[in-house]
């Protein structure tokens, strides 16, 4: 589960997870453990704490889940801002650095990045 910051709406996402069956769960956070609500930590398996919330950061967060706790069978997170980044830790992870969703990344031989910061495809 990514959490940007322990607020009220994230924490009844996060309870609704901690209350499932048969599932071990993980939280990925700009947060501090101890921001964790106290109810729910018992539920928490692993928490990895990450500067940003960018693909770079979840990837290796992920990584290092997986590295100690366990598979990591899905990410999420429920915040619109989170979105783009859990798809790029996704294709990370499965090794496809250059397209999502068969659209060229930034930075792939496919695309070229034109004077107003955006990247087009050749």
């Amino acid at each position: 589960f990514i959490a940007t910051h322990f607020l009220d709406n994230t924490n009844r996402y996060l309870k609704a997870f901690a209350e499932l069956d048969g599932i071990t769960l993980s939280v990925i956070s700009a947060d501090p453990e101890e921001a964790i609500p106290h109810a729910i930590r018992p539920r928490i398996a692993g928490h990895y704490r990450v500067g940003s919330l960018d693909a770079e950061p979840l990837t290796a967060a992920t990584r290092a889940i997986a590295s100690s706790i366990g598979r990591v069978d899905r990410l999420v997170g429920f915040l619109e801002e989170l979105q783009v980044p859990i798809a790029f830790t996704d294709q990370m992870l499965a090794g496809n650095y250059s397209k999502i969703g068969g659209h060229p990344l930034a930075g792939s031989a496919e695309c070229r990045p034109d004077f107003s910061g955006f990247f087009i495809k050749k």
